[in-house]
């Protein structure tokens, strides 16, 4: 997915390709804590923010893996052991293929011109996540990066630490966190325009010692 550098820091990933599956899995772990917590009854008429508004203390690292490993990635890899590993991650990476290309395509609808730049600034669109300040927070503790290149015509980007290939490489799951996370870089280069070609030599994900990009507008 679509990474800007640690200075900048509002990056595509880190609530795009990162907050899509985590905002939709967070639910899903949440019935474990009333099996393990004290219920307390909510105060009424309490003034001031609603309490989903307020931090819950979570570290970054806490929160990844509450989104991820407490359910997300075991019921990856029941199915994986039903139906077959190989065959679960082409269709985590066909359903991720689909999901970011129509994204993608619902993007570009609203430019008026289409190029390198309009594409990495694809993330300041996103509704998501209303504060700016907070998405660029957001990925600078997420991920660390180093922009190499920045012209017109190229972006060159090397990320040396991810909190999503941290988390699914803890739970040696590794290929799924490709399949569903990583996967929609391709598929957004591909989907936003032709000249568009995205090459990554290099994946945390799976195992190497970063992740390098290099997107170049052709023509």
């Amino acid at each position: 997915m679509l990474i800007k550098p640690s200075e900048s820091a509002s990056g595509r990933r880190e609530f795009l390709q990162g907050l899509f599956p985590a905002g939709a899995l967070l639910c899903s772990g949440c019935g474990l804590l009333s099996a393990s917590s004290v219920l307390r009854d909510s105060p009424k008429n309490t003034p001031g923010p609603h309490k989903f508004l307020e931090d819950s203390g979570l570290t970054m690292r806490e929160a990844f893996r509450f989104a991820f490993q407490w359910s997300y990635i075991p019921m990856m890899q029941e199915l994986a052991r039903r139906i077959g590993r190989d065959k679960l991650v082409e269709m985590l990476k066909e359903a991720t293929g689909i999901y970011w290309s129509r994204y993608t395509k619902s993007f570009t609808e609203r430019l008026q011109k289409k190029d390198l730049d309009a594409f990495l600034t694809m993330d300041t669109l996103e509704p998501t996540i209303d504060n700016a300040e907070h998405r660029k927070r957001f990925g600078s503790l997420a991920y660390t990066a180093q922009r190499i290149e920045h012209t017109s015509k190229a972006y060159e980007l090397k990320v040396t630490e991810c909190l999503w290939a941290q988390t699914f490489r803890e739970a040696n799951a590794g290929d799924i966190g490709f399949a569903g996370i990583c996967y929609g870089d391709e598929a957004m280069a591909a989907a936003f325009d032709p000249r568009l070609k995205l090459t990554r030599t290099k994946t945390l994900m799976k195992g190497d010692d970063c992740c390098h990009f290099r997107w170049v507008w052709e023509g």
